[in-house]
């Protein structure tokens, strides 16, 4: 399964209604949600949830996580995304946050 930076950005802001499918961000606004992504993933890593995850310095890079952990982090993405972009956020997204934590 293709796990580029880009296509879980994208995914996550489309959760929160920031994304439409067709239509694409302005190129500041993917660096500030990598930006975001890598903080996150770093304190998970810190917090003890170890998911092999390596720095990202592009767009195009795959992320270095298992399948399986794809669905928790976009949907935590999202949440982290949600306050600069003045999104709501929905109780499924946040049951499906927790889960995938």
């Amino acid at each position: 399964m293709a796990k580029t930076a880009a296509q879980v950005i994208k995914q996550a802001l489309q959760h929160i209604l920031v994304q439409a499918s067709e239509a694409d961000l302005e190129a500041s606004e993917y660096q500030d949600t990598l930006f975001v992504l890598h903080n996150m993933m770093t304190a998970w890593d810190a917090e003890g949830v170890a998911l092999g995850y390596t720095e990202l310095t592009d767009l195009g890079d795959d992320l270095t996580v298992p399948d399986g952990a794809l669905r928790g982090i976009i949907a935590n993405l999202a949440i982290e995304m949600a306050p600069q972009f003045d999104a709501e956020i929905n109780p499924a997204l946040v049951a499906s946050a927790a889960k995938g934590l």
